[in-house]
This record gives C-alpha cells, sequence and structure tokens, in this order.
C-alpha cells in the first residue's frame, strides 16, 4: 500500500512538472520567439533531469550559513572570525572601516535643519560675530566661506586646512604648520582690507564679509559658491578637555584662574580662591578637580568662557545656515568632504597635524589618563541634569548620540 502511494506520488509530481515546463515554453516562446521542440517525452525526461542535477550542483557550490535560530548564535558567528585575527600577533587586524564622511556629514545636517526649524534668527545681534571665533575667508577655488571655530573641537586643525585653502600658508609647508603661524594666520592679520597687501589671503572678521554673503549662503547668484563650516566635538568630551586645558595646569593660566574662583568656593579649600596667579594658587597645592569644575558649570557658569559655553549659543548655530558639520572624532575624513566643498585639491590637506596641535590637552601630564565614564562616574545625579539641559542642543545639532549615563540620569 505505501509503494503504491508513493508511486502514485512520483506520477502526481512528475505530471505537475511537465505542465509547468510547457507553460513556462509557452511563455519563452510569446516573449522570445520559438524555441527548440522537445521531439519526444523521452528528450523531455532526459532535459528534466540534466537541469535539476545542474541546479543541486549550483546550490552546492553557494558558501552554506549557519541557521541556528538565536541572537547568541548569530553574535557568534560574526565575532569568532574576528577574535582569530586579532589573537594572530603576527597580522595587522583586518578591521574594515565602515565610517562613510559623505554619509555621517549629510545625517548631521539633516538634524541640525531639523533642530533649526522655526528657530531661525537674524544674525544680527549676535555677539560673537565680531569676536574671537568667526571668521570669513576666500579659497584659492573661488569659494568664500565662513567658519566658527569652536574651541576643544580641532579649531587648530580646522584653522590649518582653512589657510591652506586660502593660500595663506603655503603648500610645502602643510606638514609642519607651527601654532604661531596658524595663529598669527587666523588671529592678527584679520583687519588687514580684503585684496590688499601679501597677507590679504588670512582669515578676516565677520565685518570684512561682502554684504551679499552675510545670509550664509541663501539668496546668491547661480554659479556663486559659499560655505558656512563647524567642527564639533562630543560635548562631554569637550568640557573634560577645556577643564584640562585651561584650568588643571598650573603655569599661564591666571586668566582662567580668575574666571573659575568662585568654584573654590565649593570645595574644602576656599582659601584657594585668594592668589593673585594661577601658579601661587599651584604651588599652594590648589587642585580645582574635574568633579567641582563640573558641579560649577552645571550652577550657571557654563558661558563663563568659550571653550566650555555651549556650541549652539556660542556659535548662534541656528543662524548659520551650515553646510558642513564635522567632527573632531573624524577629521581627517570629514575634512576630505571640507576639501570638495571650497572647491581645492584634496593633496592641499596636511597628512599630520600634530605640528599644529602641541598644546593640545591629551599632552597635559598633570591630568590622569582617564576614559569618559570614568571621568564622570563620581559627578553627582543633579550635576549630570543641568548638564544634559545645558549641552543638548550640541548633542542634537552637531549629530552626537548622548551617553547613557547622561540621557538617564
Amino acid at each position: 500500500m505505501l509503494q503504491k502511494g508513493l508511486f502514485f506520488g512520483i506520477v502526481v509530481v512528475f505530471i505537475f512538472s511537465c505542465g509547468y515546463y510547457l507553460g513556462v515554453s509557452q511563455n519563452a516562446r510569446i516573449e522570445n520567439g520559438p524555441l527548440p521542440a522537445v521531439t519526444s517525452i523521452e528528450d523531455f525526461k532526459a532535459d528534466y533531469v540534466r537541469k535539476e542535477i545542474a541546479s543541486l550542483r549550483l546550490d552546492s557550490a553557494k558558501p552554506q550559513r549557519n541557521n541556528t535560530i538565536g541572537r547568541g548564535s548569530y553574535r557568534r558567528q560574526k565575532e569568532e572570525p574576528i577574535k582569530e585575527i586579532v589573537e594572530n600577533e603576527n597580522e595587522a587586524p583586518a578591521i574594515e572601516n565602515t565610517y562613510d564622511a559623505k554619509a555621517e556629514i549629510q545625517k548631521r545636517l539633516e538634524g541640525y535643519n531639523k533642530y533649526c526649524e522655526g528657530r531661525r534668527r537674524s544674525l544680527i545681534g549676535v555677539s560673537f560675530i565680531t569676536g574671537y571665533i568667526s571668521r570669513y575667508g576666500v579659497s584659492t577655488g573661488d569659494v568664500h566661506f565662513w567658519t566658527c571655530f569652536l574651541p576643544k573641537a580641532a579649531s587648530s586643525s580646522l584653522s590649518v586646512t582653512t589657510l591652506l585653502a586660502t593660500g595663506y600658508i603655503p603648500l610645502e609647508h602643510k606638514n609642519t604648520v607651527e601654532t604661531k603661524t596658524w595663529d598669527e594666520g587666523r588671529n592678527k592679520c584679520n583687519d588687514r582690507p580684503l585684496g590688499k597687501g601679501e597677507l590679504s589671503n588670512c582669515l578676516h572678521k565677520y565685518a570684512a564679509m561682502p554684504q551679499k554673503y552675510r545670509y550664509m549662503g541663501a539668496n546668491l547668484e547661480p554659479g556663486d559658491k559659499f560655505a558656512s563650516i563647524i567642527v564639533g566635538r562630543e560635548p562631554m568630551s569637550r568640557l573634560v578637555s577645556a577643564w584640562k586645558d585651561k584650568i588643571y595646569r598650573g603655569s599661564d593660566r591666571t586668566f582662567y584662574y580668575k574666571k573659575v574662583k568662585t568654584a573654590f568656593s565649593q570645595t574644602k579649600n576656599p582659601k584657594c580662591a585668594n592668589y593673585a596667579t594661577s601658579e601661587a594658587a599651584w604651588e599652594a597645592g590648589c587642585r580645582l578637580e574635574f568633579k567641582d569644575f563640573a558641579n560649577w558649570v552645571a550652577r550657571g557658569n557654563f558661558a563663563a568662557d568659550e571653550h566650555w559655553r555651549p556650541a549652539a549659543d556660542l556659535c548662534a548655530m541656528c543662524a548659520l545656515n551650515l553646510s558642513f558639520i564635522g567632527h573632531s572624532e573624524h577629521y581627517g575624513e570629514d575634512a576630505q568632504v571640507l576639501a570638495e566643498q571650497l572647491n581645492i585639491p584634496k593633496s592641499y590637506l596636511p597628512d599630520d597635524y600634530s605640528k599644529s596641535n602641541e598644546h593640545a590637552a591629551a599632552l597635559n601630564a598633570n591630568a590622569r589618563k582617564a576614559s569618559l565614564d570614568e571621568m564622570f562616574a563620581d559627578i553627582p545625579r543633579e550635576t549630570l541634569i543641568s548638564l544634559r539641559r545645558i549641552y543638548e542642543p550640541d548633542y542634537i545639532m552637531l549629530g552626537y548620540e548622548m551617553p547613557e549615563w547622561l540621557a538617564n540620569a
């Protein structure tokens, strides 16, 4: 009985296959012209068998996947080959670079524009316009640009890039630009009239920018190119860097020491606010630890200095109509996109920015080396809540993901 049933099933499948084959053949004749005729049922059988064998061979040649159900099994499939590569000390890890600078910058601009929708405001009355960080220039590719040099966010590297773009820094010196050079080009010659003198290709104040560009790229004539630029940094990382560079140093920090004197009043040693210079305070053992600095900033002192003032406020970001938002963490890749916007060859860009960053906060031997999570591990919850409120617009507009310990404080 079982054998008869099995035989009957095979016959049904065979008849169905014949019908399907003839139907497909008919369609093929309609669409592609006549096919060679099958002279007999025996020819059809042989043709059918050949195709089935070929199909089986094709399937066996494909790479097999582990179909084990469950997230853990999938993770192990992905992780095990990487582990083998990393543990091989004789070979460099084969890490795939998945960072797409153009796509990431576009994503940041979309988030920025969405946040600023309904918040746009005029540049009139914005305090930074004639200040220390607002600069205008013209690239050798004839692109007019304006940038907010956000302190503690690759502003030194951006200065070098833009001054190479204008032709102020000769290309043969692109990898050996010292702080003095870019500082003069960005901050010391910006009162020189445009188009006059050998230093006219430095960076200028907002007041030197022609009226038609003061709308930050809006309402320009076709072919008139303009770029509005900013480079950001993860906001809490920027806050730590400001503390390391401007506060937790013993020498040449009297300007900043005077700004944060009131922060010492909440510490165990309020007398540390009584010294005339940062050097004298340091020699007396006065240290404003990061926890105390963060508490002081959160209590309403976030605008006391541009090095830790939020970018949203300092750069009046919703007034800028930005066309480029870079990240200091990926500055090398993002600068490639910036070169395109400035219409300059990518070969203009430095291979190494270290010479122009010799004052970087990371080089401060006095401050402890710790991860961002560790730096904020002992910060009180009420301080974290205040910092989240203060810097949340920066996270959104600059395109950073807020750490869980800050978002959930």
